[in-house]
């Protein structure tokens, strides 16, 4: 498969495990460089050297900022960002869910994806990147 995305720059968070994990190898695999986002990073160094593991609890507001500097300082540009944090909670179901997971699952689910691409935008705007949700 030709993706057309060798040298191309892309973030993908939640990288460590799963779909983001499959994701960072594929990319790489096409010729793009990745920035994997997790909070065990060390997970990432068997994906090759095309990827680099970034440190991040992304429910932090100000994690977001600090992982797209790093981008942009470490590679001078950002051409894609898929984002793949994501939590599911399991339980008795919705009856038993209290106001405080409520809370922690739209923090992960929601807010942590939206501020990271929020501050991704206006580097990906500058060499036409691209955002996906997954």
């Amino acid at each position: 498969m030709d993706l057309a995305i060798r040298d191309k720059v892309f973030l993908v968070t939640g990288a460590s495990a799963g779909i983001g994990e499959a994701t960072a190898r594929l990319l790489a695999a096409e010729g793009a460089f990745v920035v994997g986002v997790s909070r065990k990073p060390d997970t990432l160094a068997d994906l090759g050297p095309r990827v680099s593991g970034l440190a991040a609890d992304l429910t932090e507001p100000e994690a977001a900022g600090r992982i797209v500097a790093a981008v942009l300082e470490g590679h001078g540009r950002l051409d894609g960002v898929v984002g793949n944090l994501g939590a599911v909670r399991s339980g008795a179901g919705f009856r038993s869910l209290e106001d405080r997971s409520w809370r922690e699952s739209f923090e992960v689910n929601l807010f942590a994806g939206l501020r990271v691409l929020r501050a991704a935008l206006p580097a990906l705007l500058v060499h036409g990147g691209a955002l996906r949700q997954i």
